[in-house]
C-alpha cells in the first residue's frame, strides 16, 4: 500500500514538472528588465614607459577581458548588484590609482562607469 502511494505521488510530481516545462519562453516582465544593467570600465594611462600590452579587467574573479592602456570595455547585460572589479597584468613600473580591486554597484538599465587611472614611470 505504501509503495503504491509513493508511486502515485511520484507520478503526480513528475506530471506537474512536465506540464510546467511546456509553457515555452515568456517575455521578460518589467521587473526582470529592471534587474539588469552594465558595467563600463575605462583605463587612462599616463607617464613614461607605458604598459604596451595593456591589462586584464575582471569582475568577481570570473569574467575577464583584455583592455588597452586607454580603452573602455563594457560587461553586460549583468545582474544589478555589487561586483568586485580588478585590473591585473599591470607592469611593475606602473601603479593603479585608487583601490584595486574596487567594489562597484551596477544600477538597473544603466551603464555604471568606473575609471582606472594608471601612472607609469
Amino acid at each position: 500500500m505504501k509503495s503504491t502511494s509513493l508511486k502515485l505521488l511520484t507520478c503526480l510530481i513528475l506530471s506537474l514538472l512536465v506540464a510546467s516545462a511546456c509553457d515555452g519562453p515568456s517575455e521578460p516582465t518589467f521587473e526582470e528588465e529592471q534587474s539588469f544593467g552594465s558595467l563600463e570600465i575605462t583605463t587612462v594611462t599616463t607617464g613614461t614607459m607605458r604598459d604596451a600590452d595593456g591589462y586584464v579587467v575582471s569582475i568577481d574573479e570570473g569574467n575577464s577581458e583584455p583592455i588597452g592602456i586607454n580603452q573602455t570595455v563594457t560587461f553586460g547585460p549583468i545582474t544589478v548588484r555589487r561586483y568586485d572589479v580588478n585590473l591585473t597584468e599591470v607592469a611593475g613600473n606602473c601603479t593603479v590609482s585608487g583601490s584595486n580591486p574596487r567594489a562597484i554597484t551596477v544600477t538597473a538599465g544603466d551603464a555604471t562607469p568606473t575609471l582606472f587611472e594608471v601612472v607609469c614611470s
